[in-house]
């Protein structure tokens, strides 16, 4: 089983990529876009640095 050493940045990670689409898709909205737009613009931002995990 996997420690909490090793688990809290995948989590944290995790947390991060969701509240940075929410806020995009939020964004999105704000300006007359679809949701799912600010969601594939904060895909494009963080592919780049995303784990192996993914």
């Amino acid at each position: 089983m996997a420690s909490v050493i090793e688990t809290a940045p995948l989590v944290l990670n995790v947390g991060v990529v969701l509240t940075a689409a929410a806020t995009m898709g939020f964004a999105a909205r704000k300006v007359g876009l679809p949701s799912v737009i600010g969601y594939l613009f904060t895909g494009l931002l963080v592919s780049p640095f995303t784990p192996g995990f993914v």
